[in-house]
């Protein structure tokens, strides 16, 4: 959803996927994308890319195709992106329709392991400032800032075991990066991670928690009609 992501600024998106615009470098500013999502590549055919999402929880899979070729020796089919669009006049945000693809970038991609957060007994402590985070349809996403070190330790998601028999999971933001401690908070950090494990698991599921260091706590219910994108 283009709100989540906003605080980040789109000229800094790392890795441009084998994109290339006919814009002189003074039209970028011209050329910015209406919308920016968190979206999963699912399919190339021939010169065309296709793109889905959900613009929330249980919404329905929105399919956007751009005409462009991505390179695929970089992102993989099922590799989760931020992409930076924009759509034809008269469409509406979060319908299926072509677009105009003006940006790509790669983001980290994980599943939610499911352990004993005991094995982590620092989390709470980890230099990291979570901004934003979303539930789109099977994806648990975030938009964070974590420091600038040379040292790049991804953001993982723990899910408590212990807490997979009651309704509701808790789900723990884990980054160990000691060496890190003390840099600043300059590095823009965008993930995705995939919740099937706790669909199939938490059978009396009925609401999610994050937990974030520093004592921050994110609520989620999970709507029955749950619709998992691809």
């Amino acid at each position: 959803m283009k709100q989540s992501i906003s605080f980040l600024s789109i000229i800094s998106l790392l890795i441009i996927l084998g994109l290339s615009s006919c814009n002189k470098e003074d039209d970028n500013i011209q050329n910015l994308p209406t919308y920016m999502d968190m979206v999963t590549f699912t399919e190339q055919s021939g010169d065309l890319s296709v793109f889905t999402f959900q613009v929330s929880q249980d919404a329905p899979i929105t399919t956007l195709v751009a005409p462009v070729k991505l390179n695929t020796e970089i992102v993989k089919l099922d590799t989760r992106l931020i992409i930076g669009y924009n759509v034809p006049e008269g469409v509406k945000y979060g319908e299926s329709t072509t677009i105009e693809l003006i940006s790509a970038a790669l983001i980290y991609n994980d599943t939610v392991k499911i352990e004993p957060i005991s094995k982590y007994p620092l989390w709470d402590v980890a230099n990291i400032n979570l901004q934003k985070v979303w539930l789109t349809g099977q994806y648990l996403n975030l938009a964070a800032y974590t420091p600038s070190s040379t040292y790049k330790t991804e953001i993982i998601m723990v899910a408590d075991e212990s807490t997979l028999d009651s309704d509701t999971v808790k789900i723990y933001a884990v980054y160990d990066n000691n060496s890190a401690s003390g840099a600043p908070l300059t590095r823009e950090y965008y993930a995705s991670y995939n919740l099937c494990d706790i669909f199939k698991r938490a059978t009396n599921l009925k609401a999610i928690s994050v937990y974030a260091p520093g004592g921050k706590i994110l609520n989620f219910n999970i709507k029955a009609n749950l619709t998992p994108a691809n």
